[in-house]
């Protein structure tokens, strides 16, 4: 592999962190989902224990209400969080890693026609532009990464 292609930045130092910030994004939204669905079922259980001691004259409409209420609201923000974690995912699938592949794939196709032709060595020109288009593309997904930590 030429040296030249580890010098030009547009591929090597960004990626790396890209894969980790996914990974921890996404597993933090799917532990809030998680949490969330642990909230309202024990908010539920509880309300079966309202209603139980409803009968007892323990608890009245108004602190059933009282729970019906925080269900709802935990059930609107659980929805809440799986529609950004669809989002982020469709971002990320649709956007971030389809560019991934696209710049690694112009990297091996550049490097092959580097090693079997000598191409660069007399074009650097060429190789230029392409670092610069590569270089475009990664701003693009830092574009993307940013759309998806907000």
């Amino acid at each position: 592999m030429s040296q030249r292609y580890h010098d030009d930045d547009t591929v090597q130092s960004h990626r790396p962190n890209l894969k980790i910030d996914y990974e921890t994004l996404f597993h933090t939204l799917q532990v809030e989902i998680a949490n969330y669905a642990h909230m309202i079922q024990s908010v539920q259980n509880l309300k079966r224990k309202i209603e139980d001691g409803m009968s007892e004259g323990v608890f009245d409409a108004e602190d059933l209400n009282w729970v019906d209420h925080d269900v709802q609201l935990l059930c609107n923000q659980k929805t809440q969080k799986e529609h950004e974690y669809q989002q982020k995912m469709q971002i990320y699938q649709t956007s971030v890693l389809k560019l991934e592949q696209i710049i690694d794939k112009r990297k091996q196709i550049l490097e092959s026609a580097d090693q079997q032709w000598k191409v660069f060595d007399n074009r650097p020109n060429l190789l230029q532009n392409f670092a610069q288009k590569n270089a475009s593309l990664v701003k693009l997904i830092e574009q993307g990464k940013k759309e998806l930590n907000t």
